[in-house]
């Protein structure tokens, strides 16, 4: 019975809480080059939003916005390869992006709820 209770862990995944505004910015800008782990929703979502508003408002500003979209696009593609890796998907899939029949796929992915359960992406197995 114990043995069972330890696979039973082994393979549990705790969801974590989401985030707010604020703190899904800062944690995408902390882990800005980490591309290892999961994201939830709120973090994926709300840093998205972020980004797209800075973009919106520097996009008048000329140089401004070549900066700012240098700034955020590291951070925007770790957010979203963590992202996938709460569905078991990996990160690379980002790349279907770039044909058009593919972007909708990825958009799925990162809309859906993540898994419940530990998968191959887990930092902590």
């Amino acid at each position: 019975m114990k043995e069972e209770e330890q696979t039973i862990a082994k393979n549990t995944y705790v969801p974590q809480l989401p985030l707010d505004f604020s703190e899904a910015v800062g944690a995408c800008l902390g882990k800005y080059f980490d591309f290892s782990g999961r994201a939830r929703g709120s973090e994926y979502w709300y840093f998205a939003l972020f980004c797209q508003l800075i973009w919106a408002v520097t996009i008048f500003l000329g140089p401004l916005f070549f900066i700012s979209y240098a700034v955020l696009l590291i951070p925007s593609l770790s957010a979203g390869a963590r992202r996938l890796h709460d569905s078991n998907k990996s990160g690379w899939r980002q790349l279907w992006v770039l044909t058009i029949i593919g972007a909708f796929f990825v958009l799925y992915w990162l809309i859906i709820k993540g898994d419940t359960d530990k998968n191959s992406y887990d930092l902590n197995q």
